[in-house]
């Protein structure tokens, strides 16, 4: 029997198979892409929340000109609000950095939202598998308490 009776030596074949590998490679480097870049969004996400923190602190004492009873709200309000911007961006942190482990991707956050993963023992030192086996990485819905 020759090659070219065989049904997986015909250039069709060959061309449609090359054809499949061309579309699989494609989907593979997107797929890579799309990884690099939620993980880029995770960070601008946590530096944008940082950021609004420190504007809100930074901007509650600029209205001078009002009564004082007014200018304490203003101050209670933007600590508030400064208060849950960092509890959410923890929250966040909490919840990506352990994904970002299993996947063995690194984290390029501002670093106090890399301080606060050692609360749930996620130290780097950890193997995967120590990871994937961690039954409390569930975290409660306490955003604002």
């Amino acid at each position: 029997m020759t090659c070219l009776s065989n049904w997986w030596c015909s250039t069709d074949y060959r061309a449609g198979l090359r054809t499949e590998w061309v579309k699989a490679k494609a989907r593979a480097t997107r797929w890579s892409e799309e990884v690099s870049l939620v993980q880029e969004e995770m960070r601008r996400v946590l530096c944008f929340i940082q950021w609004k923190r420190k504007w809100w602190l930074e901007n509650a004492e600029l209205r001078n000109e009002v009564r004082l009873d007014v200018k304490e709200g203003l101050l209670a309000y933007a600590s508030k609000q400064a208060a849950i911007l960092t509890q959410m961006g923890r929250r966040f942190a909490d919840e990506w950095y352990p994904i970002l482990l299993r996947g063995g991707l690194s984290a390029e956050w501002p670093e106090e939202y890399l301080k606060g993963q050692v609360r749930y023992g996620l130290e780097e030192e950890r193997t995967m598998a120590e990871i994937q086996d961690d039954d409390e990485l569930v975290i409660e819905d306490d955003w604002f308490d």
